[in-house]
Parts: structure tokens; C-alpha cells; sequence
């Protein structure tokens, strides 16, 4: 059994290690293609459980170079991609706070290095190698990850086009025979990405109602949301949050149902986790929701 695992990439689009231009940052989106491999060594990883570190970590093996490459009179070497923070925090939907947080944890442990100029920001992965190639044939060569000198713009992202044109077309083959399976662990998965992200979405006290007639099988064995031809798991919780809300009593003397003080601090938790703000770090008031502070009071 092979220890890594594929993961289809988006590919640079062009051959000069250049991303797409400012105005049309878009476009790459639609037209790149490849994949990168996952070391299952990943899982020992001190940094592995720690969802904001994992997360770029995955999407910089995505997005660095896979050979060497030159761009503007740089040298851009496997594992290395030349960006900006500014650029990067965009294209993770962070703020920079945050992506500057999470790489500083990265580079205390020695897997991330960085070099900064007043126009670009070169980020390498120290250990890119291990993850693309230990014990495993390839044709992507490895390199020292560090980049030398050399000036470009703040905007772009210097990737590589990689991949073959067979392995591209067979990539492309699998996705459209393989569409994503909608099944009660894709639900799961579904809705704990939906109220991490923001649990106001759905109050923790209306979840497991949520869950259960969403997944209520029907004769046929099929599950509820199964049945319908489309189904967007913000958009359901949405609605059912604002049907349950209706059902709060109302009139003269009646009392609001709040969320529970422990479904507050998991509130603040998740708050803290989203924007890389340490445990029992300060959240900003604007922050919290109207329905987390009254809880708390």
C-alpha cells in the first residue's frame, strides 16, 4: 500500500512561473489542474491538529513550485512560491493577523522560512520534499527551498505548470466519473465546516434537530436530504434558525430563549480558533454576537 495520497492542485497557468494578472485573479480557477502528494508521515506532525496550521500548510503544497523555475530575474525553486501577505490572506479568506499568526507557529517549528522585500514575500515549505517524494518514484525533482534575490510586483504568485498532459487529462476524467458522494458523512462534514466558520448560523440547542430530520430515512432507504435535487447546508440551517426563532415565545412578560452559557464559550472558542486569536486572547466586540454577550452577562 502506497503511503501518500494524491490531491488534485490547481496548477500555475503558464510556463514562466507566473500566476495570472492582478485583474484577473480569477481566471486560474478554471483552468488549472495537477495534483500534489500527502506524506501520511503528515499525521505525526506537531502542527497536524491545529486546523489553521494544516490548512496552509495543504494549500502552500498546492500553490508552491514543484521544479525549479525563474521569473523576473528570480530564482523560484521547488517548495517556494513568491507572493504577498497581502495576496496570500486573500486567497485563504484570512485576515492577515491571522495568516501572519499561524505562519509564525510554522516557522518556530523549522517547516516554514519566508523572505520579505519591500515588494514581494518569497514563503518556502522546509519540508516539501519529504512530503512529495519520500520512498515514492517521481518525476518532480526536489531543490533547496530557499529563493535568491531578485525583484517582482506585491500581487502576483509564482507557480510552475506541472503535470504531463496524459496525467492532466486523467485527472480530468476522474473528477467528472467521480462526483462527490452525498452521503451522511458528507452532511457531517458539511455542517461542521457551516457553524465552525460561524456558529450563529445554527444555535448548538437546534443542531441535533437539525441532523435528525435531514437524515430521517424514507421507505425507500433513502435520507431526507438525499431526496432533494439541491441542497445548500447554510441555507437549510439558515432557515431552520429562523423558523425556530418564530417559535420563541412572544407578547407582554415573555421571556427570550438565550443560548446557554456553555454554548456561549464554545461560541467564543470557535471565534478564537477563526480569527488565530490565542486561548483567552481578547476578542473585539464587534466580533460577538448580540446573542454570545447576552448569554455570558
Amino acid at each position: 500500500m502506497r503511503n501518500t495520497n494524491e490531491i488534485h492542485r490547481p496548477d500555475g497557468p503558464s510556463d514562466n512561473g507566473t500566476d495570472v494578472e492582478a485583474g484577473n485573479v480569477r481566471a486560474d480557477l478554471f483552468f488549472m489542474d495537477g495534483y500534489v502528494r500527502l506524506h501520511r508521515s503528515i499525521l505525526d506532525w506537531e502542527w497536524y491538529q491545529d486546523d489553521a496550521c494544516l490548512r496552509l500548510l495543504i494549500h502552500l503544497l498546492m500553490r508552491v513550485n514543484w521544479k525549479p523555475g525563474r521569473w523576473r530575474g528570480i530564482d523560484v525553486p521547488p517548495g517556494t512560491v513568491i507572493t504577498s501577505l497581502e495576496l496570500l490572506a486573500d486567497s485563504m479568506g484570512w485576515s492577515r493577523s491571522k495568516l501572519r499568526h499561524t505562519m509564525d507557529k510554522m516557522k518556530s517549528s523549522g517547516d516554514l522560512v519566508t523572505r520579505t522585500t519591500n515588494h514581494w514575500t518569497a514563503v518556502s515549505l522546509v519540508n516539501w520534499a519529504k512530503y512529495q517524494n519520500a520512498g515514492i518514484d517521481s518525476d518532480q525533482p526536489t531543490a533547496d527551498q530557499r529563493p535568491t534575490d531578485g525583484t517582482t510586483n506585491s500581487r502576483p504568485m509564482a507557480t510552475i505548470e506541472e503535470g504531463k498532459k496524459e496525467r492532466r487529462e486523467e485527472g480530468k476524467k476522474d473528477l467528472a466519473a467521480k462526483p462527490p458522494k452525498r452521503d451522511i458523512e458528507w452532511l457531517k462534514v458539511e455542517c461542521r465546516a457551516v457553524v465552525d466558520a460561524d456558529p450563529t448560523v445554527l444555535v448548538e440547542s437546534e443542531r441535533k434537530g437539525f441532523f435528525d430530520y435531514w437524515t430521517e430515512p424514507s421507505a425507500s432507504g433513502r435520507l431526507r436530504f438525499q431526496a432533494e435535487g439541491f441542497f445548500d447546508v447554510r441555507r437549510r440551517m439558515q432557515t431552520w434558525q429562523r423558523n425556530a426563532d418564530k417559535r420563541k415565545p412572544s407578547g407582554h412578560g415573555a421571556q427570550p430563549v438565550l443560548m446557554s452559557r456553555a454554548e456561549a464559550m464554545e461560541a467564543l472558542r470557535k471565534i478564537r480558533a477563526q480569527h488565530g486569536i490565542p486561548v483567552g486572547g481578547f476578542i473585539e466586540a464587534h466580533l460577538i454576537p448580540d446573542e454570545v454577550n447576552k448569554a455570558l452577562r
